[in-house]
């Protein structure tokens, strides 16, 4: 979980939290509008650390391996993310517009080209064959439900002024979590369906602050998103109660 006061990890569901191991922590974030840190299932971490490669440990951030894109040398990484130690996504760069996809199946040692995302990700998330990326032109969600060889462009509304902050998936579950330019209001966005149907909650009670920051999702409707420093917010039906978890300070054993 990436929060203001830096990222944590659980290992029990979120009963307690840790700081990432030493050797996670080593690893710089790339800046810019690039979703630099994910997680995935099964203890996936990856972190995008540079132009054309990327950090990924399938061990909770205690031991990992830095990848690299040949084909997005010149262009660059935009984004990536995992379904589980195999199967991964990224999306190359692009100004605002769409931007090529390649995917691998052996855990990053090869990428081919697989289709064309509609929106430069601000925030993406994968958990094939299931791919959400939300950012620009337009705040717009672009879902893929192929494995990222076709996609489709859903858009968050008609305000301007909304802005994506992340986006988060777990099998057909969506979770996205926008933010309205000036008044400071953020609501989530909630699917069952992969996109085809949306719940629109505000955060009314507990967990108020969630933005700058994140969403994640641990189950059909467990989602996770960061309060004041110290807090998690935790809701289990989907964002219509939340309940707040201190988190630990000492490193993750």
């Amino acid at each position: 979980m990436n929060t203001e006061a830096g990222e944590y990890i659980s290992r029990d569901g979120g009963c307690t939290w840790y700081r990432p191991p030493t050797a996670m922590g080593l690893v710089s974030l790339a800046s810019g509008y690039a979703p630099s840190l994910t997680f995935g299932p099964g203890g996936l971490v990856v972190i995008l650390a540079g132009e054309d490669d990327f950090w990924v440990s399938d061990d909770g951030g205690r031991t990992g391996k830095t990848v690299k894109v040949p084909a997005l040398a010149q262009d660059g990484i935009t984004a990536v993310a995992f379904a589980d130690a195999r199967d991964g996504l990224v999306v190359g760069f692009s100004q605002c517009g769409s931007g090529e996809v390649l995917a691998s199946k052996n855990g990053g040692a090869s990428w081919h080209l697989v289709g064309q995302s509609g929106v430069m990700p601000i925030s993406f998330a994968f958990d094939g064959p299931l791919a959400v990326a939300a950012g620009c032109p337009g705040n717009e969600i672009s879902t893929s439900y192929d494995q990222g060889r076709s996609w489709y462009d859903l858009p968050l509304g008609s305000e301007l002024t909304t802005s994506v902050v992340s986006v988060s998936v777990a099998g057909d579950s969506v979770a996205v979590l926008c933010y309205v330019i000036p008044s400071g209001r953020e609501y989530m966005l909630f699917s069952a369906n992969g996109g085809r149907q949306w719940a629109k909650l505000t955060f009314s009670g507990p967990g108020t602050k969630t933005v700058p920051g994140t969403l994640v999702l641990t189950g059909p409707r467990s989602v996770w998103a960061y309060g004041p420093p110290g807090i998690l917010w935790h809701t289990t039906n989907a964002g219509r109660t939340w309940s707040a978890v201190r988190l630990l300070l000492p490193l993750a054993p």
